[in-house]
Order: structure tokens, then C-alpha cells, then sequence
């Protein structure tokens, strides 16, 4: 009756079902973005645009991401605008200006890059920052109809784009992948911009170096994190194009981009739902324990649902979303859905120990997860192909949700 109740208030809030309702369109609008890639695109092509975007990924999530996090704390401390403070200013234009030069650097020597997908790529990069920080702070001013609407737009523009480039510009495929990624990030930020009211903040209390120290004091851990994040999450399509070849990564990332799908969908709508409370001082420990708990244990019923579907329906889900190209991999539709499962079910714990400056447990958590995946994959691969990744996949994520539950579980005021 508990979770009953609890599901009819999440129903009851008209904010939180514009949010559900957008999810929902969300998923669609992805599965009808991934079929055409799968359609139009093939394993290799895809498979190669892959191993970029994880280089791509490296850099935001070990540079950029960090930031971002800082950022939600700070908001939420001083009430501050986004960017209308000159301090966060300065940290992100440092940051970013390393990241384009080694992204330039590194996407010549390795990719063959020319300039303009170089220009693409940076252009990205600045586009999907924003977004985020964007997104972050309507998340965390309970603003849940700005985030779901500009979601909404950034899926819809991405799916245009594949059909504008590939069927009226025909450009390179890599050029067309990546502007999907570029002009879906554009297209969310113009809408949440007319909705934001940018201002100065003129009145400064502390100097750049303090707010420079207390940044890096913050963020350390989770840069740490960011990079063993990569590695669990990126480093087996690497072995993959290592011991196999580059169209079985296009076969890999696709399928389990498809399994992976409800769950990063989904699991927004659970995060920003609890985030409002787990940040907030009126709770203390125990009320903060007993909401993760509960709507955690809301999440494992929908996901249970889900899963069995899946497993028996992933050849049918696989012909129907993706194409024939993929279809060696159809299996790990099930395995990746599963993976993501213990994967999201831990991001809700991991709230609080955001909110209350805790990295270093999640830094543990995916150092774990990432050296059990690893060892996994490098026994497996070479013996069992994309099996042997999915199922490094699977039990690295479990690591990381066994261990979060049992650190939460030990939580005491």
C-alpha cells in the first residue's frame, strides 16, 4: 500500500507528469533516432564514430562534468546566476580551452580529423555543457516543465538532422553523427535561455582564490571518479576494436545503446524527483534514507517489468529497432538492459552522497566496478567475443550496486 501511495503522488503532480510524459515521447523519439542510424549507417561507419565519441567523452566527463556538479552545489549555496559570476567564468574557460586544444590534437593524430569535424566536435563540446548546466539548475529549482520540454526539442532536432545531412547534404557519415549531437544541444539551450533571466552578481564576499581552493577541494574526487567512469564505461569498446574489428564495435555500442535506453530515460525522472529533497537542509538523514529507499524500491518494480519483456523479446525489439546489420549482437539487448539497471538503481543512492559532498564513496564504488569490468573483459573477449563484454558489462555494474547499497545501507547520522 506504501508504494502504491507513492506512486499516485507521483501521478498527482502536474509538473511531475509533464516530466513522465516527456520521458515517454523521449524514449520514442530515441528509438525512432537509433533505427535510422541502424538503418542508414553501418556497423563500421558506427562502430568508428564510437570510438571518437569516447575519446570526446574523456574530456567532458573528466574536465567538464566535475564542474558541472560543483556548479549544482554552488547554485544552490549562493543563489548565484549561472554564468553571472566571473569566477565559475574564468574555471570554465580554462578548462575548456584545454580541452579543445587536446581534443584537436588528439583527433588529428589518431581520427585523421579535418578541420571542420575537429570544429564540430569543439563546437559540440560547448553546446553540451551548457545544456547541462542548464538542465542542472532547473532540476534543482524544481523547474521540471522547462527540462522536459527542452529534451523534448533537442530529440526531435537530432532526428531532423539525420534526414536533412544524409538524404538532402549528403555529408560524411562521421560529419552527420556528430552534428546530430551538436545541433540537438543547440536547439535545448535556445529554449531554456528564453527562460532564464541572466544577471551580474555584484556584491563578492570572498576572493578567486577561495572559490578556486573550495573547487578543487570539491572536485578532485571527482575528476578521480569521472576517469574510472570512463574506463568502466569505454575502455571495452576499445578491447573490443583491439581483439576484434571496428564493425564488431558498431554492433556492440548499438545494441547496447538500444538495452540501455529505457533505463537512462527513465532513470531522470526518478532523479529529479528526489534531488529537490536530498538536496534540501529541512530533511535529515533518515527522511533522506526512507525517500531514496522507497522510490528505488518503485524503480525495481517497473524495472522487473521491463527486463522480462526483454528477455524474450530481444530478437523481436532488435529487427524492430534496430536492422539486420546488428543482428549478431541482438542478444545483448537483455544483458545491457540489465546493466543499467544496477547502474541507475545506484545513481539514486549516489544523490546523497552528492549532495552532502561524499565522491569519495562513489570514486570506491567505480573503482571497483571498473577494475572488475576490465579484468573481466580482457579474460573474456579474446575468448568469447561480444559475450564475454556483455557480461563484463553486467558484472561490473552489479559491483558498483552492491557496494553503494551495502555503504547507504551503513549510513548513520
Amino acid at each position: 500500500m506504501e508504494k502504491l501511495a507513492l506512486v499516485k503522488k507521483i501521478f498527482n503532480n502536474k509538473e511531475r507528469n509533464i516530466l513522465i510524459f516527456s520521458q515517454i515521447l523521449n524514449g520514442i523519439l530515441g528509438l525512432v533516432l537509433g533505427k535510422t542510424i541502424a538503418v542508414f549507417f553501418t556497423a563500421e561507419e558506427f562502430g568508428f564514430f564510437n570510438l571518437q565519441f569516447a575519446l570526446y567523452t574523456f574530456f567532458f566527463s573528466f574536465f567538464l562534468a566535475p564542474f558541472l556538479q560543483y556548479m549544482k552545489v554552488y547554485i544552490n549555496k549562493e543563489n548565484f546566476s549561472l554564468l553571472g559570476f566571473s569566477y565559475p567564468a574564468r574555471i570554465f574557460f580554462s578548462l575548456f580551452a584545454f580541452c579543445a586544444i587536446s581534443i584537436i590534437v588528439l583527433f588529428i593524430i589518431f581520427y585523421k580529423s579535418d578541420f571542420t569535424l575537429a570544429l564540430i566536435v569543439l563546437t559540440t563540446l560547448l553546446f553540451n555543457f551548457l545544456f547541462n548546466l542548464y538542465t542542472d539548475y532547473f532540476n534543482l529549482k524544481g523547474n521540471l516543465t522547462i527540462f522536459s520540454y527542452s529534451n523534448i526539442i533537442k530529440s526531435i532536432v537530432s532526428l531532423i538532422v539525420v534526414f536533412f545531412f544524409y538524404k538532402v547534404v549528403k555529408a560524411s557519415s562521421i560529419h552527420v553523427l556528430w552534428l546530430v549531437q551538436l545541433l540537438g544541444f543547440f536547439m535545448g539551450i535556445v529554449f531554456f535561455y528564453k527562460h532564464y533571466k541572466f544577471f551580474f552578481v555584484k556584491k563578492i564576499q570572498y576572493k578567486f582564490n577561495e572559490l578556486l581552493n573550495d573547487y578543487l577541494k570539491y572536485t578532485w574526487p571527482l575528476m578521480l571518479l569521472a576517469f574510472w567512469g570512463w574506463v568502466n564505461s569505454y575502455v571495452d569498446r576499445y578491447i573490443i576494436g583491439y581483439y576484434m574489428q571496428t564493425k564488431d564495435v558498431g554492433i556492440y555500442n548499438a545494441n547496447l545503446g538500444l538495452g540501455s535506453k529505457v533505463f537512462l530515460l527513465l532513470n531522470p525522472i526518478f532523479l529529479a524527483l528526489i534531488t529537490p529533497s536530498i538536496f534540501s537542509s529541512n530533511y535529515g538523514l533518515t527522511e533522506k534514507k526512507k525517500i531514496i529507499i522507497k522510490y528505488s524500491l518503485v524503480y525495481a518494480g517497473v524495472a522487473f517489468f521491463i527486463l522480462s519483456v526483454l528477455y524474450f523479446g530481444h530478437d523481436f525489439f532488435g529487427i524492430l529497432l534496430l536492422s539486420k546489420n546488428y543482428q549478431e549482437g541482438f542478444y545483448i539487448i537483455f544483458w545491457s538492459a540489465l546493466a543499467y539497471y544496477f547502474l541507475t538503481s545506484s545513481y539514486i543512492f549516489e544523490v546523497y552522497f552528492y549532495a552532502h559532498n561524499k565522491t569519495k564513496v562513489i570514486l570506491f564504488t567505480n573503482i571497483a566496478s571498473a577494475l572488475v569490468s576490465i579484468v573481466i573483459n580482457f579474460i573474456l573477449i579474446p575468448r568469447l567475443g561480444l559475450t564475454g563484454a556483455a557480461f563484463g558489462l553486467v558484472t561490473g555494474t552489479l559491483a558498483k550496486y552492491i557496494i553503494t547499497c551495502l555503504i547507504f545501507r551503513n549510513l548513520k547520522e
